[in-house]
């Protein structure tokens, strides 16, 4: 199979794991809140689990709100930076520029590459 053919195969999966990624995320941050108000006002010796696990439980949790959230923020600034390519012509230094601004904050400063896109900056600022 081609490499296009290929693209148009997976074109529909990214709303959809934009999507559940960020229902994850909402679900996780309930769990969290809810796991922790269960613990709220109980002697830690009167809990079913000792502190340490109870600790671990809610970091879990936090790791996964994150992780769920990150990833539907980088599937939509990916999808936002293709259209953006697909309608513009740009340097390769402000394409560079775009695509490293999820990993790298010095791509912040780059004033003259981020210059018109500010909300793949935004975006970008919040993954």
């Amino acid at each position: 199979m081609s490499f296009a053919m290929r693209d148009l195969k997976n074109y529909g999966k990214a709303p959809w794991i934009m999507l559940a990624s960020l229902v994850a995320g909402i679900a996780f941050a309930l769990g969290h809140h809810y796991f922790y108000q269960a613990l709220r006002g109980h002697v830690v010796s009167n809990t079913i689990f000792d502190q340490q696990i109870n600790i671990a439980i809610g970091n879990a949790f936090a790791f996964l709100v994150r992780i769920s959230l990150i990833t539907s923020v980088g599937t939509v600034y990916v999808q936002l930076l293709w259209h953006t390519l697909r309608g513009q012509r740009l340097s390769i230094m402000k394409i560079d520029s775009l695509f490293s601004l999820l990993y790298s904050a010095l791509d912040f400063f780059n004033f003259k590459a981020i210059h018109g896109h500010y909300l793949l900056v935004v975006l970008g600022f919040v993954a």
